[in-house]
Order: C-alpha cells, then structure tokens, then sequence
C-alpha cells in the first residue's frame, strides 16, 4: 500500500496532468475560434470589396452614360442653333433664289 505522502504526491500529478490537458484543450479551441473569427472578418473584407468594385463599376457606368448624354445633347443645341442661324439669315436675304444657290 502507497504511504499518505505517496498518495498525495500521485493526486498531485494526476490533478497536474489534467490540469495540463485542460490547459491545452483550452488552447486549442481559442485558437480554433481564432481562426474562425479571422476567417469571418476575410469573409465580410472580401464582400465589402465585392460591393465596392460592383458600385464603382456602377458608378462609371452611370457617369460614362451621362457624358455620353450630356455630348448628345451639345451636339443637338449646335445644330439648333446653326439651323436657326442658317434661318435667321435665309430670312434676312433679299435674293432667296441666290442665297440658296450659294449656300447649297
């Protein structure tokens, strides 16, 4: 039979070794909800950028149409004002016959 001191000492040990193993495990599953709380934030990172690339691409979208827009509509001002010039001195002609002999 173990003396007191030996039974003591062995329940130490063992209190020890499952103290130890406790202490790992422990580790283990913080740095398994370490990992998942990193991929997490990767997850969210990448669908913050996915949103920001596809508003961008929005964004240029919606800008190039309305250059394109604003274009067409400096084109047809041009060319109302130069039908109304091209009138307004059709108008002020005298010789209409000769004026639009020369301007054909």
């Amino acid at each position: 039979a173990m003396n007191p001191r030996e039974m003591a000492m062995n329940e130490a040990a063992q209190a020890k070794a499952e103290a130890d193993a406790g202490e790992r495990k422990a580790y283990r599953e913080g740095q398994v909800a370490a990992l998942k709380a990193i991929g997490e934030v990767h997850k969210e990172g990448n669908a913050i950028r996915d949103r920001m690339t596809k508003e961008l691409a929005r964004a240029t979208e919606v800008a190039e149409k309305k250059a394109i827009w604003d274009a067409n509509e400096h084109h047809r001002a041009i060319n109302i004002s130069e039908k109304k010039a091209y009138r307004d001195s059709f108008d002020k002609v005298e010789d209409k016959e000769e004026w639009s002999a020369a301007n054909a």
